[in-house]
């Protein structure tokens, strides 16, 4: 079963802490960029980020 879930989801102290457990060294950055806000997460163990905006998402790895 796959769930779909928005990037806002994040804004929950409780599902930030749940996430936490699933990747412990990632980070969350909120940017405020052409009037939307965008979530950015950067595992540094994994040297990878993601960017989540409503209605797409983009992964980066090296």
């Amino acid at each position: 079963m796959l769930a779909e879930l928005g990037a806002d989801v994040l804004d929950d102290w409780t599902a930030r802490f749940v996430a936490q457990f699933a990747a412990p060294c990632a980070q969350r950055l909120a940017l405020e960029r052409d009037g939307r806000t965008e979530h950015v997460l950067f595992d540094v163990d994994a040297e990878t980020w993601a960017a989540a905006l409503r209605g797409g998402a983009t992964v980066r790895r090296p």
